[in-house]
């Protein structure tokens, strides 16, 4: 795995570095065509040694060859023994001062036959006489001109060679004169140009390669400023702005960017101030109403006690009157309890105790509303002791808010209630198989005032808060809830704290969806008030 995300790493580099990849690209880029160069200036280098070095051959070989065939007349008097002298004669002299070949060869011609009438082939190096191949006496004797062969002399290691024959009559018999020329010193000079233009090629790439980072990071660097600002901007920090240099591109880059961070920023700071506003406005009316509401509540009471003496109709508006004040009261004070959240002013009260208990609790307090509702309330953990470190108001009215939603959603099916510790944590987890949420109702559930199909059965009403306070007393503690839900298949909530108040989350003792799943140590499903 290690290995694997190592070799990614340069991959990775490329795709997130626009230097990175103006430099590989240039990299490329230049060494294909410095290569290309090199390599055709090192084939113009050799043709063109090969052919000047050729024509001097070939220029050399026909001088050559008029001098010897001239002494070959001369000796067409003589007798074979005195012509073969004369032969070794010619041919010394080409070797010494005559010729600039290496070697000089009289070689038999195809034609020649080994007679009293043929003087034996002559040479001036007889480790060199196979370079004087039959190929290459059979087409000098058959064209009747000079010709010349590539060859490789001996040599450890070999050298490149040439060889240059024509043919030439000695006693009216046909031969063929050759001559060997070592190219040994042109190599060695193809070999230094090729080696100069190497490291040529590879100190003009290096060169490239530097201009290219330069360039590159000059032309980067705006932009990797205006990436790190608008990080830092998307962090929080609206102070940031980009520098603005010269006139060019990327000064109007700059100033743009620059007039949108202003603009960002003082839009931000309008919704702050807006923000503030409402929620001071929220805080001050929930306040001021407290008092008015204290005084209608007494009213209320009155009535409400009194309102046997009533007619019918006035002891209806009586009993209504009192649920409205409930409603009210309850509203303003889930309106306290967000604006305390969002100045924040809420303070975890943590203590250890037994979570279970708290839980156990909850549930025999709505087990009457989920008789009423025709739900059976199924207990999946025992009457063991489950101790944490929690804010006991908080976590009953998180547990309460969500039991009560699953049972008011039920629709008279079963309602499992899970709880579970491990791994430094603890989860409860309320699920109900009844009309289920949609991906949509998922996204919003705990939004502030935010409720889900109006045609969803709701029989005791709430201020739409419930849960958006519920996430917030779980933030409180460190910890999350979660929402799942599904249409036809119930809706799920999961509360996830540590087990010790300011520490983190650690693992999931039960999962978001436990269906068919109890941990090992609940008991069997049983019914509230039987377990």
């Amino acid at each position: 795995m290690t290995q694997a995300r190592r070799s990614l790493a340069p991959w990775r580099l490329l795709r997130r570095s626009l230097q990175a990849r103006l430099t590989v690209m240039t990299l490329i880029l230049a060494g294909v065509l410095i290569t290309a160069l090199a390599i055709v200036l090192m084939i113009q280098v050799r043709d063109g040694l090969f052919q000047e070095r050729l024509d001097a051959a070939m220029e050399d070989a026909a001088a050559g060859t008029l001098t010897a065939q001239q002494y070959f007349d001369e000796s067409e008097t003589d007798s074979l023994l005195a012509a073969g002298s004369r032969a070794q004669a010619t041919i010394a002299l080409l070797q010494g001062s005559g010729s600039a070949a290496d070697a000089v060869f009289l070689a038999w011609s195809p034609e020649t036959n080994d007679s009293l009438a043929a003087i034996n082939p002559i040479g001036s190096n007889n480790e060199w006489w196979e370079l004087v191949g039959g190929d290459l006496r059979a087409e000098a004797a058959e064209t009747g001109h000079q010709v010349h062969q590539s060859v490789a002399i001996p040599g450890d290691p070999p050298t490149p060679g040439l060889v240059v024959a024509a043919p030439v009559t000695l006693l009216s018999s046909p031969y063929v004169l050759a001559f060997a020329y070592d190219l040994g010193p042109e190599a060695t000079t193809l070999d230094f140009i090729q080696r100069v233009l190497v490291a040529g090629a590879g100190a003009i790439l290096l060169i490239l390669v530097g201009v290219t980072l330069l360039v590159a990071r000059r032309a980067a660097r705006p932009i990797i400023e205006a990436a790190g600002i608008a990080e830092r901007l998307t962090g929080g920090d609206f102070t940031e702005r980009m520098p603005v240099r010269g006139d060019d591109e990327f000064a109007s880059l700059a100033t743009s960017f620059n007039e949108m961070a202003d603009s960002l920023q003082a839009q931000i700071e309008r919704l702050e101030q807006l923000g503030r506003l409402q929620r001071r406005f929220v805080a001050d009316v929930s306040h001021e109403l407290r008092t008015p509401l204290a005084t209608i509540r007494l009213a209320g009471d009155v009535v409400h006690q009194a309102r046997g003496a009533f007619p019918p109709g006035v002891a209806r508006s009586a009993e209504l009157l009192a649920t409205q004040i409930e409603r009210f009261d309850a509203l303003l004070a889930d309106l306290l309890e967000i604006s305390r959240f969002d100045a924040k002013a809420a303070a975890l009260l943590a203590d250890r105790g037994d979570l279970a208990a708290v839980i156990r609790q909850v549930l025999t307090d709505l087990a009457p509303l989920a008789q009423e509702r025709g739900v059976p309330i199924r207990q999946h953990f025992d009457d063991s002791e489950m101790l944490a470190e929690f804010d006991a108001r908080r976590i009953e009215r998180i547990a309460r808010n969500i039991v009560g939603n699953a049972i008011e959603h039920a629709e008279a099916r079963p309602v499992d209630v899970y709880l579970a510790a491990g791994g430094g944590s603890v989860a409860l987890v309320v699920r109900d198989h009844g009309v289920g949420l949609t991906a949509d109702e998922v996204d919003h559930i705990f939004d502030r005032f935010w409720r889900a199909d109006p045609a969803r059965a709701r029989a005791t009403g709430g201020t739409g808060l419930g849960l958006a306070i519920a996430r917030e007393d779980a933030r409180l503690h460190g910890g999350t809830l979660e929402a799942w839900g599904a249409p036809g298949e119930g809706a799920s909530f999961r509360l996830l704290i540590p087990l010790v108040a300011g520490s983190e989350v650690e693992g999931e003792p039960l999962p978001l969806v436990p269906d068919a799943v109890v941990p090992d140590a609940a008991v069997p499903e049983s019914e509230v008030g039987e377990a």
